[in-house]
């Protein structure tokens, strides 16, 4: 037997079916059935369906709370969908709302959709209407997590004026504007500043300002290990081929060679 739920959310009966394994679905499951003349499709036991707009579907969340991760890959598995306890190849969006979370660069290299929170609360409120497809790139692009959500970034070595326009694209794209260095998750670094890395936390992701416009161009938080600032000094002796005693030795050698001759 299958029981006909309005309400998957709140009601009582359906709670009581659903605690006790019985074939559940929703209205928009049957109008959409109806729509395209085909036989209603049933559920599998304690997996009841309202709608299958999330037909295909395969979500993970990362760096959201475990209520509610429960309360949202209910309302995934209500539309058809699947949820995954970690991102893996077959996942095809990535739930979180901070590019922190520690399933972001996986999910932005393998180029699935990284999406906050709402998206899904957005699609269960449409829920009951068949005409619209909420897995659709146009639809799914509004909630895109921004580069730069969750981060807050610091800025040395840029004129006043540059400032202006960095903290404008910062804001932009979610980005928080640190009231101090210490405070920073992101501290940018002009091409021109000359700074010790010692002055700040090795929390800390110090990049250079190519990271910056990087994730901007790309529309998600560019991998900061491509784009660390390194130390003048440091980044001179690693581009010398040889170091600075062996040059000096091997002078010597060739001086006492020419004595000999």
């Amino acid at each position: 037997m299958v029981f006909l739920c309005a309400d998957f959310i709140y009601d009582q009966h359906f709670k009581d079916l659903r605690s006790r394994g019985s074939l559940v679905i929703g209205p928009a499951l049957v109008t959409l059935c109806a729509s395209k003349s085909e036989p209603l499709f049933f559920p599998r036991a304690n997996c009841p369906l309202y709608t299958d707009s999330m037909a295909g579907i395969t979500v993970a969340l990362s760096g959201i709370s475990r209520a509610r991760c429960r309360e949202t890959a209910s309302l995934v598995r209500f539309m058809g969908g699947s949820v995954h306890r970690r991102f893996s190849p077959r996942v095809t969006h990535l739930i979180t709302d901070s590019v922190l979370c520690s399933q972001y660069h996986k999910a932005v290299a393998a180029q699935r959709y990284v999406v906050h929170l709402r998206w899904v609360h957005a699609a269960w409120a449409l829920r009951d209407d068949i005409n619209i497809s909420i897995t659709a790139p146009h639809f799914v692009r509004g909630f895109l997590v921004e580069p730069f959500c969750g981060l807050s970034i610091w800025f040395v070595g840029y004129s006043a004026e540059e400032l202006i326009g960095l903290r404008l694209r910062t804001v932009e794209h979610m980005g928080k504007l640190a009231a101090h260095v210490r405070d920073a998750t992101h501290v940018v670094v002009s091409n021109n500043a000359d700074i010790s890395l010692g002055d700040f936390s090795r929390r800390q992701k110090i990049v250079h300002d190519e990271w910056f416009w990087a994730c901007i161009r790309l529309s998600s938080c560019a991998d900061e290990d491509n784009y660390k600032w390194v130390e003048r000094e440091r980044a001179k002796k690693d581009h010398d081929p040889r170091p600075a005693g062996s040059f000096l030795r091997l002078i010597a050698f060739w001086s006492l060679r020419q004595l000999g001759q």
